[in-house]
């Protein structure tokens, strides 16, 4: 097990499903927990747990709460934090051409040498042991990009078994 801390700061008020309203700006503490993935070649790590510490500056002997954030919601409120004073998206909207087109993201779940990888538009985005942990990995990032108002492509791939 390992874990690892960052900061991130908002610059405006947000909202994130685990806490109950609106949470002030700030800088906020976030601790992420990983894992061992055993049985691959290489070193891989799969996360566990990610956690935001509140308040974003608590007060000499002030009760601090810690809530667990799922996939990508930090990472959508962080975007969201960035946009313009009022806009509504989650995250920040590419260009559009015309009417006709729609933002879309591509999600890839496959299996490579018994290590199940997800990939989100051909970037990696994490390594599973179980068909199971890479499918939910995917649903999440599927239901983000949904919420966001995006398109999305989702693709599940097994290795050919004449493939080493």
């Amino acid at each position: 097990m390992r874990s690892s801390q960052r900061t991130v700061t908002f610059t405006r008020p947000f909202v994130l499903s685990a806490l109950d309203g609106q949470q002030p700006p700030g800088t906020y503490l976030v601790v992420t927990e990983e894992e061992p993935i055993e049985g691959v070649s290489f070193t891989a790590y799969r996360r566990t747990a990610t956690m935001l510490h509140l308040p974003a500056h608590p007060e000499p002997g002030e009760t601090t709460q810690v809530v667990q954030l799922f996939g990508e919601e930090l990472d959508v409120a962080l975007a969201a934090d960035g946009a313009a004073p009022g806009e509504e998206r989650a995250l920040p909207q590419p260009p559009v051409p015309g009417p006709h087109v729609q933002a879309r993201v591509s999600i890839g779940v496959r299996l490579r040498k018994g290590v199940w990888q997800v990939v989100r538009d051909r970037r990696f985005y994490g390594d599973y042991l179980t068909q199971r942990d890479a499918l939910l990995a995917a649903n999440g990032l599927a239901g983000t990009a949904r919420n966001a108002g995006i398109q999305v492509d989702v693709d599940l791939e097994k290795e050919s078994p004449h493939l080493s």
